[in-house]
């Protein structure tokens, strides 16, 4: 995982956006690789408002809650958060998981679930009441080449699960799409949701959160 220097002083570069979260075995083979760091709008000179790609891009919910990384744990499903095995949400989570009756063979092989961790003790800012459950957010290719989708489609995957998603703004008319989801930013709805996740075919993933 990165480091609170990291953050504090901007160390950012390839390698420390990498870690975050990345699971490797005692060989430093990458076994699970999450979503590398990404920022808010306006953040950073390619996420300026003036610099984003003329394209729609793909538009996702934000939720507010912990990222759980799946991971395998002997014969067993588990949950991570970042940079802990055994914080009280990643056993929560594992938990869960578990309770549910979820097994490896649930999962593609090769592949990283990552999930927004959402259940009342662990109330950020948005206030999801008596919510408690696992919300995938993507399934990422641990051995992508740089060839096609890095990501399988998450909402077809949570189905096959049984599992609940994060909301992806269809396409259609880029002006609605993008209009129909910044309705999640507005007031009074704006306190129902934490923001969203904007990702463009280049590979630049940026966040825009709610007031």
């Amino acid at each position: 995982n990165y480091t609170h220097r990291t953050q504090s002083q901007r160390l950012w570069d390839s390698y420390t956006r990498m870690c975050r979260g990345l699971i490797t075995d005692g060989q430093n083979n990458i076994l699970n690789n999450p979503f590398p760091k990404f920022y808010n709008l306006g953040e950073t000179e390619e996420t300026m408002i003036q610099n984003l790609p003329a394209e729609v891009p793909s538009i996702t919910e934000k939720l507010d809650g912990m990222l759980g990384i799946l991971y395998e744990e002997g014969d067993n499903p588990a949950i991570a958060t970042r940079g802990t095995f055994d914080s009280p949400y990643a056993e929560w989570a594992t938990n869960w998981l578990r309770l549910k009756g979820y097994s490896l063979y649930d999962f593609k092989l090769d592949y990283t679930y990552l999930f927004e961790i959402i259940y009342p003790e662990n109330k950020i800012i948005v206030n999801y009441g008596n919510r408690a459950e696992l919300t995938l957010i993507a399934v990422r290719n641990n051995n992508w080449d740089g060839k096609g989708n890095r990501e399988l489609d998450h909402i077809k995957e949570a189905e096959e699960l049984g599992l609940s998603y994060a909301k992806e703004f269809s396409a259609g008319d880029g002006n609605d799409k993008i209009s129909d989801a910044l309705k999640y930013l507005d007031p009074p709805r704006a306190t129902e949701h934490e923001g969203l996740v904007r990702r463009y075919s280049n590979g630049l993933t940026l966040k825009i959160k709610s007031a």
